[in-house]
């Protein structure tokens, strides 16, 4: 069958590289001179300006894409850690780091409100979850029915994943700092406006464990 993919960005390559693989062929369109969608970038006067988003976040959904393949994402290009991974600049010129070093993280939350280190830790754990209940079970379902989502596994665990749960209020149960509160719900400014009072589902938090614990990284082309 011929099948026509408008844009080159992730979704775009991705699909026509998927469809291509099944034996299709496939004609890709895109409006600008180049191609990577919100991945691309700009260059002028010997500077280099990203397009879109500067981290390399979810690698483990970017090894799977290359797996399909056979191929390695290490032999395209190489991952260089942040260190910081990133820092926020609050009012009044305060900053918060974000270090690369797990420990560093948790004396950081520890410094800020007593107590705390041991609340992030608990807070990490039930992110991990839901980040890989969310990968391995929902995020490479087509999307076409509710069947996908009405399963006995989702059913039994819709109370652990807190589905209907604001990340607003689930992040209050942890942390009072404001600082923190505002960290914590970096996936939902990335992703969405995080001003509404109730909204942003508390699946935001497995975004947090993937994007802190993995550490976030730059990919430089070899």
């Amino acid at each position: 069958m011929k099948y026509t993919v408008i844009g080159t960005g992730f979704a775009g390559l991705s699909t026509a590289a998927y469809l291509a693989k099944e034996g299709h062929e496939v004609q890709v369109f895109e409006k600008n001179d180049t191609i990577g969608g919100r991945a691309r970038q700009f260059k002028d006067k010997g500077y280099t300006f990203d397009m879109g988003p500067s981290w390399y976040w979810m690698p483990d959904v970017f090894d799977k894409f290359f797996k399909d393949f056979d191929k390695n994402p290490k032999d395209y290009y190489d991952l260089i850690k942040l260190d910081p991974g990133f820092q926020i600049i609050f009012p009044e010129a305060h900053t918060l780091k974000l270090s690369s070093d797990w420990k560093e993280v948790l004396a950081l939350f520890e410094s800020y409100e007593p107590g705390s280190s041991k609340k992030l830790l608990s807070f990490m754990e039930e992110a991990e979850f839901k980040y890989n209940f969310g990968i391995n079970r929902l995020v490479y379902e087509p999307g076409i029915s509710l069947k996908e989502v009405c399963t006995t596994e989702i059913i039994s665990n819709v109370f652990r994943l807190q589905i209907f749960k604001s990340y607003r209020k689930h992040v209050a149960k942890y942390f009072k700092n404001p600082f923190f509160s505002c960290l914590t719900r970096v996936p939902c400014f990335i992703f969405r406006d995080s001003t509404s009072k109730d909204s942003r589902y508390v699946q935001f938090n497995g975004l947090f464990w993937n994007k802190t614990r993995y550490i976030l990284s730059y990919g430089r082309f070899c």
